[in-house]
């Protein structure tokens, strides 16, 4: 028989989280927003800081702000008051250690958490095995379905059903709260920005030929989405960092980008973008030669979201990633749908929202394309969330864009676009024109 070992808990790690978040809310910190909603209250032992914890998630799911005698409130609404004996109890708990950043609280308390799981999960796997009515097959059946729960980190996805919707219909609040449903990414084309959601777990198929501006909208689309407040990436295997950053100053000075790796420029110049310095330093980027592994390049969006805060992320692009290895018989398409496969999983995994620029193949190349058109695979199809694409009728002529396919909301018609490729910018043209896709059935 094992001994009997202490439960794995860490009240004082508890404690500090719930202020340390309860801080970063005053200070308007995005991390603390995300730290709330990535542990649920059953993560917590120590009953003050589960029901601070749950009444912090309510408030905010509701738009309200978090301060001591409102959370008070909540907790009395709740029934979760008497255990903090209080409003003096409530103020004690939440400026217990409010200093210091909440990912590595989270991260602690997350796995002391699957560790309590697991001794659960033990210990009924214990009393079921020496039962010798149930049959073995069923109970490690059981025990193997939790055990992956926890491995995925599902165990909290519950089933709903028709009575949770009628309570959300009573309730009269929006499906989506500010947390789980924020625009994350925001297009420099009012149009599309009206169309495409963009949200946590989303991934946005930009489709378009060389020397047709996909780059241009995702350097256009950093800054409008930095501009709202939002830390944004890059993931760039095209362009080094000289040419990221000189097309990025380019778009945040209306210059030339060619200037910034050419010329000198005075402070004049440069002033647009010292000025707004702050919102400048919500762009982030990663540069990397072509053929670089998926595992490299989700460890780098892995630490850009635990380590800025960034909530979106432009791959620059899909087809310069290494090709996955397989099987012998495995083909080209199996392989790079592989790939966007891993990439929209990262997406839901983290929440964020991911841009994946692709190539099209020579018949996109040739007029108007359509979703059949992306090159390599057609599990990009399935994968994305929306599908734009850039485009221009001849090689000399106007730019023009149209969003394809679209889950959460319209599809945009083909519409003439303003763009200037030396600063990065895009506009949507007064010209547009409703065109139907080219394909059978279409009606």
């Amino acid at each position: 028989m094992a001994e009997n070992k202490p439960i794995p808990e860490d009240p004082t790690s508890e404690r500090s989280l719930v202020s340390c978040v309860f801080a970063g809310f005053r200070e308007r910190d995005a991390i603390a927003t995300r730290c709330l909603f990535e542990l649920e209250p059953e993560a917590f032992v120590v009953p003050q800081s589960r029901s601070l914890w749950a009444a912090m998630r309510s408030l905010y799911a509701k738009g309200e702000t978090l301060d001591p005698p409102l959370i008070h409130g909540e907790l009395q609404r709740m029934g979760l008051a008497s255990c903090l004996g209080g409003y003096t109890g409530v103020w004690e708990e939440l400026s217990f250690n409010e200093f210091g950043n909440p990912e590595p609280l989270v991260r602690r308390l997350k796995e002391l958490h699957d560790r309590r799981r697991l001794v659960e999960i033990a210990g009924k796997l214990d009393a079921k095995a020496r039962d010798l009515v149930q049959e073995p097959a069923q109970i490690i059946s059981g025990a193997s379905t939790a055990l992956m729960r926890i491995n995925l980190g599902s165990d909290n996805v519950k089933r709903r059903s028709g009575v949770d919707l009628i309570n959300r219909l009573a309730e009269g609040n929006p499906f989506r709260d500010q947390a789980h449903g924020a625009k994350l990414f925001y297009f420099p084309i009012t149009s599309w920005n009206d169309a495409v959601e963009c949200a946590p777990g989303h991934v946005i198929i930009v489709g378009a030929s060389a020397k047709t501006g996909k780059t241009a909208l995702a350097i256009d689309g950093m800054v409008h989405t930095a501009q709202q407040g939002i830390h944004t990436g890059l993931i760039s295997l095209e362009m080094d960092k000289d040419e990221v950053e000189a097309r990025l100053a380019g778009r945040l000075t209306k210059q030339n980008s060619r200037l910034f790796l050419k010329a000198s420029w005075g402070r004049a110049v440069a002033l647009p973008a010292l000025e707004n310095a702050d919102m400048v330093s919500r762009l982030h980027w990663w540069c990397h030669p072509s053929g670089v592994p998926w595992a490299r390049v989700e460890a780098e969006i892995r630490e850009m979201v635990r380590l800025e805060g960034v909530k979106s992320v432009v791959i620059d692009y899909f087809t310069l990633v290494q090709k996955p290895t397989g099987s012998k018989s495995a083909n080209d398409a199996a392989l790079w749908g592989m790939l966007s496969t891993a990439i929209k999983r990262l997406a839901q995994e983290l929440g964020i929202c991911i841009i994946l620029l692709c190539q099209l193949n020579r018949e996109g190349a040739e007029g108007e394309p359509h979703k059949y058109h992306l090159r390599e695979t057609g599990q990009l199809e399935q994968d994305g969330n929306a599908i734009v694409f850039l485009w221009k009728d001849k090689e000399d002529g106007p730019v023009f864009g149209k969003v394809s396919d679209n889950r959460s909301g319209p599809v945009v018609g083909k519409r003439e676009l303003l763009f200037d490729g030396a600063t990065c910018t895009f506009d949507t043209g007064e010209r547009f024109t409703n065109s139907q896709p080219d394909v059978q059935g279409w009606s």
